[in-house]
């Protein structure tokens, strides 16, 4: 009983030793390299850091796009709104003699919200400036003012009367004269552009008289003055261009 009591007191030692150094081998892996471990850490956290950055950056790109997205539509919604005023936008009214009343269908096609004021044996110095002044005073003129009463002759005077009453904030179109054979229309043109040389920013002229020295063909009534049904059409069609022409200049 002594004999194996001091065995195993011998063997003691030994057991302790087997077992720390079966410990020591468990240990030895994770302690060999510790750097490794924490870099794999590292790099774990700078990849989700990474991640992050990249994905913050490219959610602040696409905000950035749409904002910029945003600001280009309504800037082009902001330019075709400035766009659409123009011509809608302006009232004209028309006072003539017995030429242009001879159009007015073909004028109210082309220009669908004039005021027609036509007669016959209106000129400008008498009941054409009256009629000015009452409408005038209504309320009633128009922002563009289309004036065809060269027909019975007028001045320079006359026509800077109408102006004064017209005002400057309106544009005034002026429809000069045609009448074959009669040498009083050379002295009414001249006159209708020396006021549009002085008036070049508010004043055009409707040149009828050139459209139809350019255009022979073209069929007028007996007289070589008032219209037929055929010229009323490019009558109104010369109208409409010089009140295009007035538009861009109230721009």
């Amino acid at each position: 009983m002594e004999n194996n009591n001091v065995i195993k007191s011998a063997n003691m030692p030994l057991v302790v030793l087997v077992c720390v150094f079966i410990a020591a081998l468990m240990v030895l892996p994770s302690c060999a390299n510790p750097d490794n471990a924490g870099a794999e850490q590292n790099a774990e956290a700078d990849s989700v850091a990474s991640g992050s950055a990249v994905s913050s950056e490219s959610a602040g790109m696409d905000q950035d796009a749409e904002a910029d997205s945003a600001t280009s539509g309504a800037a082009a919604n902001d330019d075709a709104q400035g766009q659409g005023g123009g011509a809608e936008s302006l009232s004209v009214s028309l006072v003539g003699d017995s030429v242009p009343l001879g159009a007015v269908m073909q004028i109210k096609e082309a220009l669908p919200d004039v005021e027609m004021l036509v007669r016959t044996d209106r000129d400008l110095a008498g009941p054409g400036i009256e009629l000015l002044k009452q409408e005038d005073a209504a309320g009633k003129l128009g922002d563009i003012v289309v004036l065809a009463l060269g027909t019975s002759n007028l001045t320079a005077r006359d026509i800077e009367n109408a102006l004064a009453v017209i005002g400057a904030d309106r544009q005034c179109v002026f429809v000069n004269a045609y009448r074959g054979g009669a040498s009083y229309i050379e002295k009414v043109n001249a006159a209708i552009y020396e006021v549009a040389a002085a008036h070049a920013d508010s004043f055009t002229v409707a040149d009828w008289y050139g459209y139809v020295k350019a255009h022979p063909d073209i069929k007028l009534a007996e007289d070589d003055c008032h219209l037929t049904e055929s010229s009323a059409a490019y009558y109104a069609a010369v109208i409409k261009a010089g009140v295009d022409e007035a538009v861009g200049k109230a721009k």
